[in-house]
């Protein structure tokens, strides 16, 4: 019979501070990444209630197993601290690959830097530990004490793939409302960059975004045109490659014309209205211009900054491969910004 401690013994409680501490340092670490005050913490937000319910559930379960099944912890409560500490360092390593410039090459896998989904990577080594530990308590609790390891492992990537179905879901369910009010005009039309072809080529998403610009524009919706979007290696950036393409297109004024070559990502681009348009240049009504399909995780990271976008939308016509492909990529992208702000 394993031995017997008290309800507050040593290994309990530091499970409890471990949990804590690691919810704390990875409502931190989200907001510390996006360079927001953590005194801007947005309870209300979507990501920040999955976090803070994940983690009430692991304490929770923690808790349950102590007093439901206490002649197993003892055993159990080392693998469960082995876990508790590995996602925890996972957090530190993830947040230390983005704060100290590794050498890390530079290599393009699904449109993402390596680097980024390094950190990705670790981050969500966090998550998995987390619901690891909630599947590990249970199957303490009604007595399972096989291969617990091995089927927690399974039980694990099952619901890693209904919360990918779930958030697939809300984005295809997603509903933005009619921002845009009769006679509204917007200071600037930003339109997020997309990939360059060959050649310095626009691909036909970043033509579909700046014909749709060039549709506001020319009806008098938007007085500006803001082009965002930084190069991969040996080609000319989103910014200089949109710009030429309205330059041998349209005749417009160059002073309507203004381009931003440093952001590559469309978290990047959000914090770019929000500190350079919004509060150097106090701009009020921005318009955000981009694909359909891309306009659920853009107001959900303006949510975050705490800015409203007024956002329209390109209809893209994909078969139904490709469409299912962009609509899974956005589903990760979602997630990870609501789990990590990334």
């Amino acid at each position: 019979m394993p031995k017997k401690e008290g309800l507050l013994s040593k290994h309990f409680i530091k499970l409890i501070l471990l949990e804590f501490a690691g919810l704390v340092l990875l409502l931190f670490i989200k907001y510390w990444n996006q360079d927001i005050s953590v005194f801007q913490f947005n309870w209300h937000y979507t990501g920040n209630l999955i976090n803070i319910i994940t983690s009430g559930v692991v304490m929770l379960s923690l808790i349950c197993v102590r007093l439901i099944n206490p002649q197993y912890f003892y055993a159990f409560s080392k693998v469960l601290m082995r876990f508790s500490v590995a996602g925890t360092v996972c957090l530190v390593i993830g947040r230390l690959l983005l704060l100290f410039p590794i050498q890390v090459p530079v290599i393009y896998l699904f449109n993402q830097p390596v680097k980024r989904i390094m950190v990705g990577g670790f981050f969500s080594l966090y998550q998995i530990t987390q619901i690891f530990i909630i599947i590990y308590c249970w199957m303490i609790i009604f007595g399972s004490t096989g291969n617990n390891l091995f089927r927690a492992l399974i039980y694990n990537l099952g619901i890693i793939v209904v919360f990918v179905a779930f958030v697939l879901f809300f984005l295809l369910s997603y509903k933005t409302l009619p921002l845009q009010k009769k006679n509204t005009k917007y200071d600037v039309g930003v339109v997020l960059g997309a990939a360059v072809w060959p050649n310095n080529h626009p691909s036909p998403i970043l033509i579909s975004r700046l014909q749709k610009a060039i549709e506001l524009y020319q009806g008098k919706i938007i007085d500006k045109i803001q082009l965002t979007g930084s190069n991969a290696p040996g080609e000319m950036s989103e910014a200089e490659v949109s710009r030429a393409y309205l330059d041998s297109n349209y005749a417009l004024p160059k002073t309507d014309i203004i381009i931003e070559e440093k952001t590559s990502s469309t978290t990047e681009q959000i914090r770019y209205i929000k500190n350079e348009l919004i509060e150097k240049q106090a701009l009020k009504n921005i318009a955000v211009i981009s694909d359909s399909y891309h306009l659920p995780r853009i107001n959900e990271i303006a949510k975050f900054y705490n800015v409203k976008l007024h956002t329209f939308g390109v209809e893209i016509k994909l078969n139904d491969q490709i469409g299912i492909v962009y609509h899974l990529r956005e589903s990760l992208a979602l997630m990870m910004f609501w789990l990590f702000a990334l």
